[in-house]
């Protein structure tokens, strides 16, 4: 965990000193060995290996690695467990992370073992409530609004409706006997239970939900019934794990979270086997604001190693909107582009598609300026599946979520071995502009359209994937961070070279359209530096939003981020 380490530490502290000497309290162990970066790793044999034998060899490397941590403090553990100072140790493989139960003096020793970098308190986790609920008729025909705002239904009519596809939520449970659901629930389609429903509280076999909030948001990725038609994929099968705010005595912590992200990581817990995994993991939950530290890094390592064996993780960006930098964590992740793809909501009942007014915005809590969300979906007065084989209207982004995790089973529908990357680039750079001009810490990209995704992931014309994760430039040259970014009136980009080289150094906005050629000639060694006025080859201004520099020679080329903010 990050610099917040001090302060969950202090959390577990203030934890252990208000039990007994004879209490245990739940705790998550963080080893000091990290895993390697996987999104790298899985880039750097994309090319040689098969999406099948990509999952088989990450799978097994970081298993490999979690047995590693595991080892070290092994005696250690068994002598704590012997004392009756720690119980129920649990090593993960999918993140450098272990759970147990200690008590004060178990703790100590742990915190002071080599190889260990932190021991924190296992917080609770919550799902983004719903910000309204109005009862809707159990039965409708046609298709909702929200589904035809994203194109859904021109996307049916092409052939593309999530069919081969598998969908997973981590939330709190579905009614597996919905009639909008049972059709399509994988376990009832010849797989084992295991494979399909995770329980980590009373092991049930079938799925249950005693919130209806699973329910609905499983309801809006895949759900139909007969004519009356609510999911945005309604071919594809679900799996889930009912891991939050399952309600009585249930303890919901991050823990929980952890061992649901690692059951859909590998269902039957085969490495060899990969046809069991989900295509895409909806995430209707978050961390507000101010609850945990800023920034918090915890799911960060287990949602790249997710995504790194293929599986989309998509997360509602929260309702603690309309004020900026509100978005929940790991939803506000800023690393990349497409870190923790965060969804806002917006009123599919309209043709304009507003923004709501309990949508989080961004930008990034995390930097102050990272674009957040990434893209919006229908998110006000949602009809979808309940309880008790019943219909509802939800509003809030846990709703909105859905819509792009149903289109991610689409999109891999269409594109069976497209990357992750490629699929939340295609959602990106085919949305539909809302707002200000360009990309905005309000909409995003803008809202999802599903049929001119298809068209971009299946006849890409962008450079986008390439700007952003190219990395190939000779030693020769040092490229280095704009002055200032983000900037309004101009920014200066210097680079150094150390021999003489040509150079072409251009401007390209978040499409992979080039905005405007700052050089193309040959340069003797030394340290360069341009200015950028934020104009384009036309002498037009570009919109506020995110830009690349990119400094290419025969040799290789490398590419940086900027932001212009008007």
């Amino acid at each position: 965990l990050n610099t917040a380490n001090a302060e969950i530490s202090g959390i577990l502290t203030e934890k252990i000193s208000s039990v007994e000497d004879t209490g245990f309290v739940k705790i998550l162990i963080d080893f000091e060995n990290r895993n390697t970066d996987t999104k790298t790793l899985r880039k750097s044999f994309s090319k040689s290996k098969s999406p099948i034998e990509l999952y088989r060899y990450i799978n097994y490397y970081l298993r490999t690695e979690a047995i590693r941590n595991s080892s070290g403090i092994e005696s250690t553990v068994d002598s704590l467990s012997n004392e009756g100072q720690l119980r129920n140790y649990k090593p993960f493989w999918i993140a450098s992370l272990a759970f147990a139960e200690a008590k004060r003096d178990g703790v100590i020793v742990l915190e002071k073992l080599p190889g260990v970098e932190f021991v924190g308190f296992d917080l609770p986790v919550t799902t983004i409530k719903p910000v309204m609920m109005q009862g809707a008729s159990g039965f409708s025909t046609g298709v909702e609004n929200g589904l035809q705002a994203i194109g859904a239904t021109d996307a049916w009519e092409m052939g593309y409706n999530g069919y081969g596809s598998v969908v997973c939520n981590i939330d709190t449970g579905v009614d597996a006997n919905h009639p909008a659901l049972v059709g399509s629930f994988r376990g009832n389609h010849g797989y084992p239970a295991g494979q399909c429903w995770f329980d980590p509280y009373t092991n049930t076999t079938y799925p249950v939900d005693s919130r209806g909030h699973g329910t609905h948001t499983m309801g809006i990725m895949v759900g139909y019934a007969g004519s009356d038609t609510i999911g945005v994929a309604p071919a594809a099968q679900w799996i889930a794990a009912g891991a939050v705010d399952r309600g009585g005595d249930f303890d919901r912590t991050i823990s929980d979270i952890i061992a649901s992200f690692q059951w859909a990581a590998d269902p039957d817990d085969n490495p060899e086997t990969s046809d069991d995994i989900p295509d895409v993991i909806n995430n209707s939950w978050g961390i507000p604001r101010g609850v945990y530290p800023e920034c918090d890094d915890t799911f960060w390592e287990v949602i790249d190693n997710c995504e790194a064996l293929g599986i989309v993780c998509v997360f509602a960006a929260g309702n603690e909107g309309p004020e900026p930098q509100t978005l929940r964590s790991p939803a506000d992740r800023a690393g990349s582009l497409t870190s923790s793809f965060a969804v806002g909501a917006v009123d599919g009942n309209t043709s304009e598609f507003p923004i709501t007014i309990f949508s989080s915005r961004g930008p990034s809590g995390c930097d102050g300026v990272s674009l957040k969300p990434q893209v919006v979906a229908p998110g006000l007065s949602v009809r979808s599946s309940h309880l008790n084989n019943s219909y509802v209207y939800l509003s809030g982004t846990s709703m909105a979520a859905p819509h792009v995790s149903g289109a991610a089973a689409i999109l891999r529908q269409a594109k069976p071995d497209a990357t992750v990357e490629e699929i939340k680039f295609a959602l990106m750079n085919s949305a539909t502009d809302l707002g200000e001009n360009g990309a905005d810490y309000d909409y995003g990209y803008g809202i999802i359209n599903i049929p001119a995704a298809i068209d971009y992931l299946l006849n890409p014309t962008g450079v986008a994937d390439e700007i952003t994760y190219n990395d190939e430039i000779p030693g020769n040259i040092v490229l280095h961070g704009n002055h200032p970014n983000p900037f309004n009136a101009g920014t200066e980009i210097s680079f150094e070279l150390k021999t003489s080289a040509s150079i072409n150094l251009t401007i390209y906005n978040l499409l992979g359209e080039r905005v405007k050629i700052l050089l193309n000639e040959y340069l003797a060694a030394g340290n360069h530096e341009i200015f950028w006025d934020g104009s384009d080859n036309h002498g037009n201004p570009a919109s506020s939003g995110i830009y690349f520099y990119r400094l290419s020679t025969p040799q290789g080329n490398k590419s940086k981020r900027m932001t212009i903010i008007k």
